[in-house]
C-alpha cells in the first residue's frame, strides 16, 4: 500500500490512500529520475573521462479520485484539493509504503486537472516537481563532539553512546548520497575549527566566541549559512571570518570521522552536527 500526505507552507494538509474521500491510484516518478552526465574529451583521446553525474529534479504525477457521499460533498472535496495543492505555496511530500516512510520538498507544476465527472466520483491529476531529487528520512540523524564526549539525544536519533574524553566522533550516513550538515559550536571559543577527516576538508571561523554564543553552519548547496547568535539573541553574518580554505563539506556515504579544534578550548565547549540521509528512490 502506498499513501501520501501532502503540507504546504500555510499547513494545510492532505492525505491520499486507497480509502475515501481522496483515493490515491497512482503515483508516477518516486524512483529514478532523468541524469545530466558530465564528460570531457580531449584532443586524440578514445572515448572520453567522466566528471560526474547530476541528477536532475524530480516530477511526480499523482493519480487520484474524490469518492463522495453526494454532489455537494463532491465540490466541496475538490475544493478542499485545489485549496491545499495552490501552485502559489510550496509544500512537502510524505511517502508512506510498508517498507519506509521519506519526505520530500516539492512545488506544484499544475493544480488538480478534473477528469470526468461520475455520480458522487470525481478523477483528477496532479503535477509536483522536486527542485531537489532527494528522498529525506523523515528524523533528523545528530551527534554531538564535546571536551567530554556522553552520547546526548537532544530529541534526536542517537543510537550510538559514548563515554571517552576526546574531540573525534564517527558518523554514518546511510543515505545513497553525500548530504549537507548543520553545525551549532556552543562558545566559549576561538578560531573554531571542524574538520571532516574522512574527506580531508574543514570549516574554519576566525572568530572569537564567549560562553553562551552559538555558531550556526549550514552546508546545503544554495543555501549556505554561517551564523552567530549573541548572548542577546541577535544574529550576525559571520560569512565575512571564514577561512579562505575552509570548505562547506557533507557527510559522504557511509562512515565520516568528525572532529573539532578551538584555541581556547573548555569543558563547556561543544559542537552538534545534525543531518538527513538522502535516497535517490523510493
Amino acid at each position: 500500500m502506498q499513501s501520501i500526505i501532502y503540507t504546504n507552507e500555510k499547513g494545510q494538509s492532505i492525505k491520499l490512500t486507497n480509502t475515501k474521500p481522496f483515493f490515491l491510484q497512482t503515483i508516477e516518478g518516486t524512483g529514478a529520475v532523468n541524469t545530466d552526465v558530465q564528460m570531457q574529451k580531449a584532443p586524440f583521446q578514445d572515448g572520453e573521462t567522466h566528471i560526474d553525474t547530476l541528477l536532475e529534479s524530480r516530477y511526480l504525477t499523482l493519480e487520484v479520485v474524490i469518492l463522495s457521499k453526494n454532489q455537494n460533498q463532491l465540490y466541496e472535496y475538490r475544493q478542499q484539493l485545489s485549496k491545499t495543492f495552490n501552485p502559489k505555496i510550496k509544500g512537502f511530500i510524505k511517502y508512506i509504503n510498508n517498507n519506509t516512510e521519506k519526505i520530500l520538498s516539492v512545488v506544484v507544476e499544475k493544480a488538480p486537472v478534473w477528469g470526468k465527472t461520475r455520480p458522487n466520483v470525481q478523477p483528477c491529476i496532479i503535477s509536483l516537481i522536486a527542485p531537489s531529487p532527494f528522498w529525506l528520512d523523515t528524523f533528523i540523524e545528530g551527534e554531538e563532539l564535546s571536551y567530554l564526549m556522553g552520547g546526548i539525544k537532544f530529541g534526536l536519533r542517537l543510537p550510538t553512546t559514548f563515554s571517552y574524553r576526546g574531540k573525534k566522533k564517527k558518523i554514518v550516513n546511510s543515505g545513497d548520497v553525500s548530504t549537507p550538515v548543520k553545525i551549532e559550536f556552543y562558545g566559549p571559543g576561538s578560531n573554531p575549527t571542524i574538520h571532516n577527516e574522512t574527506t580531508g576538508e574543514l570549516i574554519k571561523v576566525k572568530k572569537e566566541l564567549l560562553e553562551g554564543e552559538i555558531l550556526k553552519i549550514d552546508t546545503t548547496f544554495g543555501n549556505k549559512k554561517v551564523e552567530i547568535e549573541r548572548l542577546n539573541g541577535s544574529i550576525e553574518n559571520a560569512f565575512g571570518y571564514i577561512e579562505l580554505d575552509s570548505v562547506f563539506w557533507s557527510l559522504v556515504p557511509g562512515e565520516n570521522i568528525l572532529s573539532y579544534e578551538s584555541l581556547n578550548d573548555s569543558q563547556k565547549t561543544k559542537v552538534k552536527v545534525t543531518y538527513r540521509n538522502r535516497y535517490t528512490g523510493v
